[in-house]
């Protein structure tokens, strides 16, 4: 793929164990991107990405001061973007760098404004993933409502994977300081009449790194207010 303006935005809380892979996994299949590393933690993910900015002169530290969450990270990002096409990419290494250029591909070739990575479409590999049955059957359920939301089928609302111009992301103005805002993002274009498009990503466990997905109160909790937050910015 020729390489366009884009910067991709990695949000990162503690981080230190995963950030320097993603970087050169980006790095790798981007060589010419814009790389976005948004710390909002303490410990050393900021400084192992500067560390890097020798040999990687595309990554960019921000640190996130006062970080309420991801969304407000990624709003954080999308401030400091220089290019006109944006990809959001998840530090913890579940998604893999090389499927980018796939899921930016419809919005570079004009076909859509938001793209979204899905686990769940027909063509996506979740072979190097072990099943959480809570968690998927949540993700699942979750679709489902974001579908009946945004009028149309959404398989897979909270892959952190996705890509959209720098118009799209203005016009959906997404407010959620948190991890509701990836949903938001799907309702409030939607509702904008943005045009959405999927595409099938692989999907592994994770390795490294903290999540709360192994807790079943904490996931079905985190489902709950996704939807009520969604159904909030159907009607804002």
């Amino acid at each position: 793929m020729a390489q366009p303006d884009i910067s991709i935005l990695i949000a990162c809380r503690n981080e230190e164990d995963n950030v320097e892979r993603c970087i050169r996994e980006v790095a790798r299949v981007l060589p010419q991107a814009e790389i976005l590393i948004i710390d909002g933690g303490t410990d050393r993910t900021f400084a192992i990405a500067e560390s890097l900015q020798g040999g990687f002169p595309g990554v960019r530290p921000i640190r996130n001061t006062g970080d309420r969450g991801k969304g407000h990270a990624i709003r954080t990002g999308i401030s400091a973007a220089s290019a006109p096409i944006m990809a959001q990419f998840d530090c913890d290494l579940q998604f893999f760098a090389d499927d980018l250029p796939a899921v930016l591909g419809p919005v570079l070739r004009g076909e859509c404004d938001l793209t979204l990575g899905s686990r769940f479409r027909a063509g996506s590999d979740r072979s190097a993933y072990q099943p959480l049955f809570f968690r998927d059957a949540g993700n699942r359920l979750l679709s489902g409502f974001i579908s009946l939301l945004a009028g149309r089928r959404i398989t897979d609302a909270t892959a952190g994977i996705k890509a959209w111009t720098r118009d799209a992301i203005r016009q959906i103005d997404f407010r959620d300081d948190r991890y509701s805002y990836e949903a938001e993002l799907i309702v409030r274009a939607a509702k904008r009449g943005l045009r959405i498009a999927e595409v099938p990503v692989r999907y592994a466990s994770r390795t490294a790194g903290a999540s709360m997905h192994r807790n079943t109160w904490k996931v079905i909790q985190a489902g709950l207010v996704i939807m009520a937050k969604s159904l909030a910015a159907r009607f804002r």
